[in-house]
């Protein structure tokens, strides 16, 4: 699914807040999260996370080269800082939100426009439905604490939402794709490694396990635990734009999914924000160097 974003003021104010004064010989604006899809549950009690907006060469070169998933968070790591947690452990869908947010703070505030095909006629053309970010919605993690605690044959295993951090070390042995490379990993999150070599010993032991399963109650239990760690996003509802439309005329919604993992903005802006660029033009000879 293709989404662009045209600039709209105010749809950021009940997500994000601006801190008190930056620090000294630091003039970048930043901004605290008040929100996220993960509703904070997978980070400690008084967490803080914090960004700061793009420069103007992160944003030329984000748009003008096609950049690999990991260095697209990367960057957006870069303008993150979390109080008192490894900011690498931040959940996936957070991280791409935040992502987001960074994007709209450095703007000025975004709208975005979906693309769709309706299924109810026989117009086979793309339409375009406008929404704002206060629109996204998140499947919220089905936990009340964390991590899960799953009991299997072979015996107990803590399941944590799956982060940046664990994201990197899969991309280090060629499995980031891999979804039983995933619930492992997710698997040992909660554990304390004292050396990579450690780490990396006991995800083969982890992925072993998981892999070989074949116990179909076993493989429901992994199931269950991604659908209850999960925490994207809800598809869009729109409707139809074209007259007679069943889907126009009677309210059946059109189900759009929206992905925002390494989602390129792009950005158009407002009249009143071009209006106040401009005035800052003049020509001829006047002051300036």
């Amino acid at each position: 699914m293709k989404v662009q974003e045209k600039k709209n003021n105010e749809v950021v104010n009940s997500v994000v807040s601006p801190i008190k004064e930056p620090k000294e010989n630091d003039f970048m604006p930043k901004f605290t999260v008040s929100e996220v899809p993960s509703k904070f549950k997978s980070y400690p009690e008084g967490c803080k996370i914090e960004y700061s907006v793009y420069r103007f060469g992160d944003l030329k070169r984000m748009s003008g080269s096609e950049l690999s998933p990991h260095q697209i968070y990367s960057d957006i790591l870069m303008g993150v800082e979390c109080n008192n947690f490894d900011k690498r452990k931040i959940t996936f869908p957070d991280l791409n939100y935040i992502g987001v947010l960074r994007k709209v703070s450095s703007i000025g505030g975004l709208e975005f426009s979906a693309q769709f095909v309706c299924p109810f006629c026989d117009d086979s053309e793309f339409q375009n439905k406008e929404f704002e970010i206060k629109d996204l919605d998140f499947f919220d993690l089905e936990v009340p604490n964390l991590p899960i605690n799953v009991k299997f044959s072979f015996g107990v295993r803590k399941f944590m939402p799956y982060t940046f951090e664990d994201f990197e070390f899969l991309r280090s042995i060629n499995k980031e794709l891999d979804k039983t490379a995933i619930l492992a990993i997710m698997s040992i999150s909660s554990k304390i490694f004292r050396s990579n070599k450690e780490r990396e010993d006991a995800f083969n032991k982890r992925f072993d396990e998981f892999d070989n399963m074949e116990d179909p109650t076993e493989n429901y239990k992994l199931d269950k635990v991604d659908k209850m760690l999960g925490h994207g996003l809800k598809p869009l509802s729109v409707y139809c734009n074209n007259e007679g439309c069943i889907s126009k005329e009677k309210k059946l919604p059109i189900r759009v999914d929206l992905d925002l993992e390494g989602l390129e903005l792009v950005v158009t802006p407002t009249r009143k924000f071009r209006e106040s660029v401009e005035n800052c033009f003049s020509f001829g000879n006047s002051e300036g160097s």
